[in-house]
């Protein structure tokens, strides 16, 4: 089989996956909300999107009803039994974290439909975005929530984007508009983040 890329997986999404669902991290996590971000664009809103936190999942049942379903989880891990309770029930599971000790604690898992794919090296953001669109550009956004959810601050620019993006609700139609800004919205975005 052909592998995605860049993230170089053997499996990809699909318009026809069963009754996607998406497990982000956090319901104020700007990584884990532009991560689901890429799932919702990819479904054109058709998909269930769940943010979660950490410990708001005890066990499988918990969790949205999982039975034939398509799962993806994003910028977030749970344990290996609750994974493995997921796997029993779903049709593909699809996990895509960047988290050291997720990664650790996974060590060695594989799934039967699907794939666990950890990177420390991205952001669940640009893992996600990498995996649902492939053949796009990158955007501005997804690399500025990426570079302070990494601590690199390698773009000058970030700061006042940031700071202006943290102002906005967590609202997937008005993150995607941000996130497609031509280079004068978001020169306007940014003055306005730096005034902050």
């Amino acid at each position: 089989m052909k592998t995605i890329l860049p993230l170089q997986l053997l499996v990809k999404p699909s318009k026809k996956d069963p009754q996607p669902l998406v497990l982000f991290h956090g319901r104020s996590c700007p990584d884990g909300f532009a991560a689901a971000l890429a799932a919702w664009r990819y479904y054109g809103g058709q998909a269930e999107l769940v943010g979660l936190d950490h410990g708001d999942t005890q066990s499988v049942d918990d969790l949205p009803p999982l039975a034939g379903r398509a799962v993806y989880i994003l910028d977030f891990s749970f344990s290996e039994d609750i994974l493995r309770a997921i796997e029993e029930r779903a049709e593909r599971l699809v996990l895509l974290d960047h988290h050291k000790s997720a990664a650790e604690k996974l060590t060695g898992f594989a799934c039967r439909c699907g794939v666990v794919h950890f990177d420390m090296d991205k952001s669940g953001a640009r893992l996600a975005w990498e995996f649902f669109h492939p053949e796009e550009t990158l955007p501005d956004l997804v690399r500025y929530v990426e570079d302070r959810d990494l601590w690199n601050w390698q773009y000058p620019e970030s700061a006042a984007f940031l700071a202006a993006l943290d102002m906005e609700p967590f609202d997937f139609a008005r993150w995607q508009e941000i996130a497609f800004f031509d280079p004068a919205q978001t020169a306007a975005f940014m003055a306005r983040g730096q005034a902050m």
